[in-house]
């Protein structure tokens, strides 16, 4: 396990190994991450970044939008992977 960090937020990076295999986890990803920033000069989610929205609703400040990938709100989202 590693930890990413940002100069406003950190999350934990698990990596699925042990119980499931490469291509389990790349076929349930919603997207891949290719960019190492998450957010832009505005605090604005940078698209195939860490906080995509993509990958579920990050913080409850925007409870009330619902998850792209799923349709849940804040409180019901899962969360999504990317790779």
């Amino acid at each position: 396990m590693r930890v990413l960090a940002d100069p406003k937020h950190a999350i934990v990076v698990d990596k699925l190994k042990a119980s499931h295999s490469d291509s389990h986890v790349r076929a349930r990803a919603v997207m891949e991450v290719t960019s190492s920033q998450a957010f832009d000069a505005m605090g604005t989610p940078l698209p195939r970044g860490l906080y995509d929205p993509r990958l579920g609703p990050y913080d409850s400040f925007g409870a009330s939008k619902p998850c792209p990938t799923c349709g849940c709100l804040y409180a019901s989202c899962p969360g999504h992977s990317g790779v």
